[in-house]
């Protein structure tokens, strides 16, 4: 074959390797990206809290933060203790016997209504009463009634005023116990402490105070209007 009729065969070294070498590039990307997400989630596992603002968080819902906020400062987990550990607040004499007479105006303020009704059915009933027997009967209305005011006067003062003293001394306590915080706390998870403590402090004084009495007040009265039912007419009652 002459020099001149020789074929030039052509050279692909070149573009394999030019097409290789993006394929190395992104496998090394690839690798890089994994191994910079491992040492994000261990330095994320390990991070201070102090720290926290330079840590890319996730977004809380404002229950979940709340949550975690009152289990944090308070030292336990309003979701899961008893609604009765909030009167352990009430530490002093003063405080433990005005929940007391709180408790037993509002049991006494269900008894007077079943005997009104009563008393007003034998009014009725007997209707044109004899003049002595009228004077007797309104003499007994009016003096139930006049317990009535003062039994349910006396627990609204007094569960008003157990609202007020379980509300201040949970608020004390949560002021002590945050200000033994580091200050970075504040700066990175808690920067509206005190609107959290105020709704906070004002719901439990919500459930602690005039609501508890209305509700004793109505299960006694349930109890003891079923009670008077019984003993003067056990049929009609068994029946209702």
């Amino acid at each position: 074959m002459t020099p001149s009729a020789r074929v030039t065969m052509p050279d692909y070294t070149d573009d394999a390797s030019s097409e290789s070498q993006p394929l190395l590039d992104s496998d090394d990307s690839e690798i890089e990206e994994t191994c910079s997400v491992l040492h994000s989630t261990q330095w994320e596992r390990h991070v201070e809290p102090s720290l926290a603002t330079v840590q890319p968080q996730a977004f809380e819902t404002a229950t979940l933060f709340r949550q975690r906020f009152i289990r944090q400062i308070l030292g336990l987990n309003p979701f899961r203790t008893s609604y009765f550990t909030l009167y352990r607040q009430l530490d002093d004499t003063s405080s433990k016997a005005i929940l007391a007479l709180a408790i037993i105006f509002a049991v006494l303020a269900g008894l007077p209504l079943p005997l009104i009704g009563v008393i007003l059915g034998r009014i009725i009933n007997n209707f044109p009463p004899n003049a002595d027997e009228l004077r007797h009967l309104l003499y007994r209305l009016m003096s139930v009634a006049v317990g009535y005011f003062l039994v349910t006067w006396g627990w609204s003062v007094c569960w008003a005023v157990t609202g007020e003293r379980v509300s201040r001394k949970t608020r004390e306590r949560l002021l002590h116990r945050a200000l033994g915080m580091d200050m970075a706390y504040y700066d990175t998870v808690a920067p509206d402490l005190s609107s959290i403590l105020t709704e906070k402090t004002q719901t439990i004084q919500l459930g602690t105070s005039e609501k508890v009495g209305l509700f004793i007040a109505s299960i006694s009265y349930f109890i003891s209007a079923f009670t008077v039912g019984f003993l003067l007419n056990a049929k009609l009652t068994g029946v209702m």
